[in-house]
Formats: C-alpha cells, structure tokens, sequence
C-alpha cells in the first residue's frame, strides 16, 4: 500500500507558494495535503482580521478550485499563530471538498492511519496572541517559595523574551489581552495531556505549529536573539511519551537553514519541518510514503 502526503506550512498568503504546492501535488497524483499553520497573509491594508478573511472566504477556495479537475488529494490544515482565530468559522464551515480543518481534530488519513492537528505556540514576542499559550505549568512536586522559585517556575512556563501583554481577534476587531504567569489555567501541556490527543498515537500523523524544543527543528537566527533553541518542551515531552507515528512542524522558519537539516528522530518517532518562508520566491515542501516515511521522505525546493 502507498500514500503519498505533500507538506507545508507558513505559506502566510503567499499565492504564488499556494500555486506551486497544488501543481506539485497535481503533477506527482500526491493522496494528501498537510498544511501546518500561518496560512493566511499577515500584512495587508486595514483591518488583519478582515483582510485574512477575505483570503480565506475568496483566494484561496479560488485557488483550490482552480486545481480541482487535476487535483484529487484531500487537504488537511490547521491555523498557525500568524492566523486570527476569530476567522475560524471560515475553516470549520468550509467544504470538505476544498479543506478538513484539524486542529484538537482527529480524522481518518487512511484505513491504518490518523491525523490530528495542534496549531498553539508557546508565547512569542509578537503582539497576536489567539494561537499562544503558556508551554508548560510550574511543577508541583517540589514547590519554592521566594524570588527564586517564582524566578524558577517563570522560566520553565515561558521564554525571557515572550511578549505576555497583545491582542486577540475578535469578530468586529482586536482586544487586548495579558498571560498571568502567577494563575496559569491552561497550558500546551494540559491540552496535549487530553485523550482526543494522546490515543492511538502509534498509529497518528500529528501536525503541530510548533515544534519540539532542543532539536534540529526549532533552531532560531542566532542574529534574532532569544536562545537557540524555541521550540515547546510541552511537544517535545509529548512525543517523548507516546512516541507518534510522526510528527511535523513548522513555525520557525530558518531552522533548517541553521541546523542544516529537516528531520530528526525522538525515539522511534519522526519528527521533520519543512523550513519554508512566505517572503522567499520558491516553496520547500517535504514529500514522503506514509507507510514507508524513513525511505521515501525529501526536502524539496519549488
């Protein structure tokens, strides 16, 4: 048996990207496409949450359907922390037939095979905050007090330079919104803790925006500041736990140019990004067999 999955992310509204992805897809009969997150354009005219809106209600669909009569592959996506999750709606009420969104949702990929979707960061400088959340809670276990242990938990929940103050989108604009690292209520740790999550993960592709911390995948420009490595521990003690069919990434998008490579196994798990930029003139993808991934998996550049 054979599927063949094409994947991308942080294509952010890039409609030459979007072209040369479902012409790679049409042109090699691909079975699947993955698109993991920062899906619509960041900078535009106006208002961001309507101007990602219009992209996802009008040019994309148009771009889907313009493919349609070669293209023959599901697509499967997720919003990344680029995406105002006030345009939500869009995605879930769309047709099937153009898009299956899977964020915190499980489907079928194959009769053997699952895949389910994550799309929230751990907090970034940035100002939007609908997909961040804190990465992990301060342990319990063996609670400090004093400037130390506060100092300690803060450390372990969010990175010195995450921006705890920004925005939201909301139907008719922004609010604001501020993260309290002192009352925690929900963490990429507790949602990837949840049963819909951690089932059959043997037998799971997951799609995650961002990805595990301290590989080759999450490596940023040493130019840029804020450590080499930030990714989430959350996602990385994840995969470490229940050991996924695969996992892919994206995210950060110099990683690979940092770390020279794509891939890298956690365990027996398989974990790969495929590295792409909106503001570059070409598009990397990553291709493989879903039932022969170690074999079959490849960079390319479009």
């Amino acid at each position: 048996m054979s599927h063949i999955v094409v994947y991308t992310s942080d294509l952010a509204g890039n409609l030459d990207q979007y072209t040369k992805l479902f012409k790679f897809v049409a042109d090699n009969k691909a079975d699947s496409i993955i698109i993991g997150g920062d899906i619509a354009p960041i900078e535009g005219q106006g208002n961001l949450k309507q101007f990602q809106r219009k992209f996802l209600e009008k040019a994309l669909p148009d771009k889907v359907r313009e493919f349609k009569s070669s293209l023959t592959a599901k697509i499967f996506l997720i919003m990344g922390n680029d995406d105002c999750a006030a345009n939500l709606d869009v995605l879930k009420n769309n047709d099937p037939a153009l898009f299956n969104y899977i964020h915190s949702v499980r489907r079928q990929l194959t009769p053997d095979f699952d895949v389910y979707g994550y799309s929230f960061v751990p907090i970034t400088p940035f100002q939007l905050k609908d997909w961040e959340k804190f990465d992990t809670k301060p342990s319990v276990d063996s609670p400090k007090k004093g400037l130390l242990g506060k100092l300690g938990a803060k450390s372990k929940s969010y990175s010195p330079n995450a921006r705890l103050e920004g925005l939201i989108s909301t139907p008719t604009g922004f609010t604001k919104s501020k993260f309290d690292p002192e009352n925690i209520q929900t963490s990429i740790e507790d949602d990837l803790s949840q049963p819909e999550a951690t089932q059959n993960a043997s037998k799971t592709l997951y799609v995650m925006h961002t990805p595990p911390y301290d590989t080759v995948l999450d490596m940023l420009n040493p130019f840029a500041g804020g450590g080499p490595h930030i990714g989430s521990k959350a996602v990385r003690t994840f995969i470490e736990k229940n050991q996924p069919y695969m996992t892919l990434h994206g995210h950060i998008h110099e990683t690979v140019d940092f770390s020279r490579f794509f891939k890298q196994n956690i365990g027996a798990t398989l974990s790969a990004t495929a590295g792409n930029d909106q503001n570059n003139p070409y598009l990397q993808l990553v291709t493989f067999d879903l039932y022969d991934v170690p074999a079959t998996i490849k960079r390319l550049k479009l």
